[in-house]
């Protein structure tokens, strides 16, 4: 009886280990935030389907600035102005995405 309760406790021990572990990779595979469709607008013929509330880390290079969401997602801000002053820090911002061309437009921002 007592080897059939510890049987049991593996059993139980090791699904729940493999249900965790698919959730987690399930979740790494979905990545970024997720994004709610609002109305399209276009700047400079750039379409802006989607607004988001994404959380990332501001990076600058010599011409452009980006916004890094981790899992090898990275896009450009459009609006570069409004993230100044936040480079190398984690940012929550709200804007526009424009998914294909991987750019957003900051709306707000909060540290």
């Amino acid at each position: 009886m007592k080897s059939t309760f510890f049987q049991l406790i593996k059993r139980d021990l090791t699904l729940g280990i493999v249900v965790s572990a698919f959730v987690f990779v399930c979740a790494l595979a979905w990545g970024g935030p997720f994004l709610a469709t609002s109305q399209p607008s276009t700047v400079a013929g750039q379409s802006f389907t989607r607004t988001a509330t994404i959380t990332g880390l501001v990076m600058r290079d010599s011409s452009n600035v980006y916004l890094n969401l981790g899992a090898g997602k990275l896009y450009q801000v459009e609006n570069a102005d409004r993230v100044r002053g936040f480079d190398g820090k984690y940012v929550t911002v709200v804007g526009q995405v424009n998914v294909q061309a991987k750019l957003i437009r900051v709306q707000r921002l909060k540290q």
